[in-house]
């Protein structure tokens, strides 16, 4: 930390504040913030990752944002040297790729979180699904058992009808 400072106070005179460079330094900081921020956030529909499984499955949200901050982390030196050097659209082009990226890695690594969670649940809608299907077979079959005892009552009593006109 106290080499960034170093280098900062060093560095300060060549910079020159244009709108590229704010840029730069406002998404160093945006990414500094959200590689702090996003392993303590608890689920909600505002802030980080929020994808249908990330919502769903709290394990899922926690494993996504802790490894969306290390990937952020690990973006962090290179925002920071962008405020130094490169000039113009390059730098302009550098430092949304590298907020971005981070974001996008970590999309596709909620899915690959969410799979195992997502196809247990597939599992126990299935099961539940068989479940209902098999009550619904038994249910038929106690009809079709009680539509048969039913026929098999009224002859009997026919024949006793029968019978007793005899």
């Amino acid at each position: 930390f106290l080499v960034i400072i170093k280098l900062t106070f060093q560095y300060i005179n060549f910079i020159t504040l244009d709108t590229f460079t704010t840029t730069a330094i406002i998404y160093f900081t945006i990414n500094v913030i959200f590689a702090t921020a996003s392993p303590y956030a608890k689920q909600n529909t505002m802030f980080g990752i929020r994808t249908p499984a990330t919502l769903k499955y709290k394990i899922v949200w926690e494993k996504t944002h802790k490894l969306f901050s290390l990937i952020s982390t690990l973006f962090i030196p290179f925002l920071y040297t962008l405020i130094f050097w490169y000039n113009g659209w390059t730098r302009f082009i550098l430092t949304n790729t590298a907020l971005l990226t981070p974001g996008i890695i970590s999309l596709f690594i909620s899915h690959i979180i969410s799979k195992p969670y997502i196809n247990s649940d597939n599992l126990k809608h299935q099961e539940e699904l068989s479940k209902q299907e098999k009550l619904e077979e038994d249910l038929e079959m106690l009809e079709d058992e009680e539509e048969f005892f039913e026929d098999e009552t009224e002859d009997i009593e026919d024949e006793i009808l029968e019978g007793d006109e005899d």
